[in-house]
């Protein structure tokens, strides 16, 4: 069922899309009052496209939760951290 609808949305896409961000244009007032979802959503969808997880494989949450939190810590608390040392090392080197 959901791959059948995600073949029609497909088909779709070229005409939802601008007609998405047309609506969004026409409606900013009621979106507004939704701006605090988005860094939210944008997570959710980031994560879970990039396991390219279904909703099968989001059960997989409640028997392995503490995999999901070790690699959200070290995606968005490790990496950044080394980055910015990395960073500060090589501003170290060139001056």
């Amino acid at each position: 069922m959901l791959h059948s609808f995600n073949t029609q949305l497909q088909k779709w896409m070229p005409i939802l899309t601008p007609l998405s961000l047309v609506v969004g244009v026409l409606l900013v007032d009621f979106g507004r009052q939704l701006l605090f979802l988005v860094p939210w959503l944008f997570a959710f969808m980031t994560f879970a496209g990039s396991l390219s997880m279904s909703f099968d494989g989001f059960k997989s949450l409640k028997r392995y939760p503490w995999a999901i939190v070790i690699t959200i810590a070290f995606l968005h608390i490790l990496m950044p951290i080394v980055a910015y040392f990395v960073q500060q090392q090589s501003f170290m080197i060139t001056c």
